[in-house]
């Protein structure tokens, strides 16, 4: 990443935590199974296939160990799942973000194939976790954004190294 960014550049990484939280702090494992089951699943998975993505929380850190980037932000905010927030910006954003797991649920199909599970059973899975989705419980999301410039200098060192070499 630093060494595509031009001087004084700036690096924007936004993503979205591959988990889902109770407002009032209780084990989600409770209310929703088949969603933390899902995404265990899912995570899981990608793990296999060397993509981790548990490391969001951690990317304003590196940045900041690895040098050469100046004012590093990382922020993390949550999203509701789902129509409970009462301002109505919140609730058209908590539809969204549930209408777009929703969609999620469906275009991973071909991984539960390959997973061995019978179309049946999918239409099972999918058919559950949406009914936690719609259940009324209030979940949220978490969503995470790190900010950071490439400082000038460390331009000027990279070029000095390159013409020293």
């Amino acid at each position: 990443m630093k060494r595509l960014l031009k001087p004084g550049g700036i690096l924007i990484i936004i993503d979205l935590e591959m988990a889902i939280w109770n407002r009032d702090g209780s084990d989600p494992w409770l209310n929703l199974p088949t969603m933390c089951s899902y995404t265990e699943r899912v995570f899981k998975g990608l793990l296999s296939q060397g993509i981790d993505l548990s490391g969001m929380p951690l990317t304003g850190t590196w940045l900041r160990e690895m040098g050469g980037f100046s004012d590093v932000e990382d922020t993390v905010t949550s999203i509701p799942v789902g129509d409970w927030e009462q301002d109505e910006l919140q609730k058209e954003i908590g539809i969204m973000m549930r209408d777009n797991i929703v969609s999620v649920l469906f275009s991973t199909h071909p991984l539960w194939r390959r997973a061995g599970k019978s179309p049946e059973e999918i239409e099972r899975l999918v058919e559950s976790a949406r009914q936690e989705l719609f259940s009324g419980y209030q979940i949220f999301t978490r969503l995470f954004y790190t900010f950071a410039r490439k400082e000038m200098e460390a331009f000027d060192d990279e070029i000095g190294d390159f013409m020293m070499d």
